[in-house]
């Protein structure tokens, strides 16, 4: 009974919280607040662009090819019942952090690109990391001197297609040229964007008093050559046990790599998008919803209009932690050959010079997408599959 409470605590909140956004943007509700995708149809690859289909990487001994898309459109969800929330069955959401405080967006390399699965049905919610360093073919990409760019890594989709440089061809600026280069590499298509900047992740977390995340070892994140340091948030070192974080010391968190790897990076990034949902089901920080809503909306690049921003408010408290999934791909090494990541390194557009990359087996790539669109996926040694550690009690 008391859980049934808290339920409802939490849903008048959010429903008050639509309501006051409402207010403001009655007139814009089902206005989308950024451009659109366009990628209903396929955009032809350029005949100029050797290395799709034909021309290959090199990964040690291993050929690694890019192809291009050959697949229909993701699949979609048949409803047999209403969803749960708004009047879509299944959504896919591309989720991308600047590493980059310009409000203006105008700038800036996705560190992190996240695809989401929404099934309103179930409901369920899976999460899909899409490793920055993945080498991919940049679909209408052209320098100022009208040169095409060819080749490069998957968080510099974004870059190009920025305001600042404009190199994309096609719509939709930054979120555009990511959306589409995702779509021609990896046959994922997206229905809808959101990206944010450092700045907006930290206001978003203050906005809800912090938050406290558990972790079951320590995380050291402080610079190398610096571990005289005293060991607290502010220069990355964070205790084993109960931490409650500012937004400032979230984004230091979630950004520490250099000591533990990437992989190490992408759990601690999971772990603290746990601790965010549970946060965020708490009555006593369900009163936030209405501010985190307006800075959503006032803050951030999306196409998503306020009306479907609201239904995805309106699904947090119906998620049940076992439908909250994170899925990644692993990296080949000594220990796990079968990895579908090849660490390797490659000329790169723009960077001067050899850097690190992700070669990859395209159509091991798709294949694994495909089980990804259709909910299908179980963990093997070439995919993660996992939900939210549940966490000790506080003491």
């Amino acid at each position: 009974m008391k859980k049934k409470r808290t339920i409802l605590i939490i849903l008048a909140v959010i429903i008050l919280a639509v309501i006051a956004v409402a207010g403001v943007l009655a007139k814009n509700w089902n206005k989308p607040l950024g451009v659109g995708l366009s990628l209903a149809t396929r955009t032809p690859i350029p005949t100029q662009t050797p290395p799709i289909g034909t021309a290959a990487v090199h990964a040690g001994t291993e050929v690694v090819t890019l192809q291009a898309p050959t697949e229909t459109l993701a699949p979609t969800l048949t409803p047999t019942k209403a969803p749960v929330c708004g009047d879509q069955a299944l959504l896919y959401y591309l989720v991308a952090g600047v590493g980059d405080k310009d409000e203006t967006y105008s700038y800036g390399v996705t560190d992190v690109i996240r695809i989401v699965r929404v099934d309103f049905m179930t409901p369920k919610v899976s999460i899909l990391t899409l490793p920055r360093d993945m080498l991919v073919n940049f679909p209408n990409t052209f320098d100022s001197n009208g040169q095409q760019l060819i080749q490069g890594k998957l968080n510099q989709a974004y870059f190009f297609g920025s305001p600042n440089m404009n190199y994309y061809k096609g719509p939709g600026n930054g979120p555009g040229s990511l959306a589409e280069t995702i779509a021609t590499n990896f046959d994922l298509y997206v229905d809808h964007y959101g990206v944010v900047n450092m700045q907006v992740f930290i206001d978003m977390i203050n906005a809800m008093g912090g938050v406290d995340v558990y972790l079951p070892e320590f995380v050291d994140g402080r610079p190398q050559g610096e571990e005289s340091f005293d060991l607290d948030k502010s220069q990355g070192f964070f205790e084993a046990g109960w931490n409650h974080m500012s937004g400032k010391d979230a984004l230091s968190f979630v950004r520490i790599r250099d000591r533990i790897g990437v992989e190490a990076r992408r759990s601690n990034q999971t772990i603290l998008i746990c601790a965010l949902k549970d946060q965020l089901s708490q009555p006593s920080v369900a009163g936030t919803i209405p501010k985190l809503v307006s800075s959503l909306i006032e803050h951030t690049v999306t196409d998503l209009s306020p009306a479907q921003i609201s239904d995805l408010a309106c699904l947090l408290p119906k998620l049940k932690s076992e439908n909250l999934q994170f899925i990644s791909m692993t990296v080949r090494n000594k220990n796990n050959p079968e990895g579908l990541l090849v660490p390797d390194m490659a000329e790169i557009a723009r960077l001067g010079g050899p850097s690190y990359v992700y070669t990859y087996d395209s159509e091991a790539v798709k294949a694994f997408i495909d089980q990804f669109e259709n909910d299908t996926l179980v963990p093997t040694a070439e995919v993660e599959a996992m939900g939210c550690p549940v966490p000790p009690p506080k003491n």
